[in-house]
């Protein structure tokens, strides 16, 4: 069995955390200069053990891929530094590539899509949108991972990664920020059976309240509001795989648009009442959870929870 530990200090990998199996730190591309830790091997001797990822910038594989960008060497010569330090893992590293390479040409980050920090490196229509229009603070664009594209097809937009609860990017959503009649575009394959945001939530055992809204943006500001783990369907038409996921929370909170799209969104969400809790908390018309001032969010799911609690 590959010691994890072993191969990390070997590589010189500092971890920065060891939680749910998985141990945590910085990328180690040399193409990714990550300042905070958004790669993790696993090494808790299942399925998984051996395989990494950064939820980052998508590198990812078993300890072949990891040494190879490590040190920089070729497949093979990668291999036989494994097999000289006793870290041979073979037939795992195969599975973990041939996984890798399908689940890599599934969905990629667009090519113009560009990332900075702060806002003031952003551009100054983009920097304004998000804070004045979506009141989005810098925290809040760095945990979700927002860019901005200013070439190409999504030039004017800003680009929210939609990740499943693995930290794998499955899917995108880019938002006009210079007024486009299309206010959206996303790939080809929308995968609505995941739930933008899960990427977020907690161990199943640790779930008690999740907030369910309608678009990805939606989710940020709920996040930002009331620090709740929170779920985007990606539509108004939960998709059974989605409704299965939810329900592994005592609560789920229904805070759909307040109109019919959002109105049947929380009715057939109304069927996970057999499994948890569901509660519907509405916004004033005409507003949707992703403009809502935080103030009023905050207030709205702090009045839910004081009347649910008594």
């Amino acid at each position: 069995m590959l010691s994890v530990p072993l191969l990390l200090s070997r590589l010189g990998i500092h971890v920065t955390q060891h939680k749910g199996g998985r141990m945590y730190a910085h990328c180690p591309h040399p193409d990714h200069p990550d300042r905070h830790p958004s790669w993790y091997m696993w090494a808790d001797e299942k399925e998984r053990h051996g395989s990494h990822r950064c939820w980052s910038c998508g590198f990812r594989g078993g300890p072949k891929s990891l040494v190879q960008a490590v040190l920089g060497c070729t497949e093979e010569e990668a291999q036989a530094w494994l097999k000289d330090g006793n870290l041979n893992y073979t037939h795992l590293d195969v599975v973990l590539e041939v996984q890798a390479v399908h689940r890599r040409e599934a969905v990629l980050p667009p090519r113009w899509v560009q990332f900075a920090e702060d806002l003031g490196q952003w551009p100054k229509m983009a920097a304004e949108y998000l804070a004045g229009q979506r009141h989005l603070t810098p925290e809040t664009i760095r945990r979700w991972g927002l860019g901005w594209a200013a070439k190409g097809v999504l030039a004017g937009r800003v680009w929210l990664p939609i990740r499943d609860v693995d930290g794998q990017l499955v899917s995108w959503q880019a938002r006009t920020y210079v007024g486009d009649t299309l206010r959206y575009l996303t790939p080809d394959r929308t995968p609505v059976r995941v739930l933008c945001g899960a990427v977020h939530w907690p161990e199943p055992e640790d779930r008690e309240v999740v907030v369910v809204v309608e678009g990805p943006f939606d989710a940020l500001a709920v996040d930002q509001a009331v620090r709740l783990p929170v779920g985007a369907l990606i539509g108004s038409n939960p998709h059974p795989l989605q409704a299965v996921a939810l329900s592994t929370f005592k609560h789920v909170v229904v805070l759909t648009d307040a109109d019919d799209a959002g109105d049947k969104a929380a009715s057939l969400l109304g069927g996970l009442g057999r499994w948890t809790q569901v509660h519907r908390v509405r916004l004033p018309e005409k507003m949707d959870p992703g403009e809502a001032p935080p103030e009023l969010l905050r207030d709205m799911l702090s009045a839910w929870k004081s009347s649910w609690a008594s």
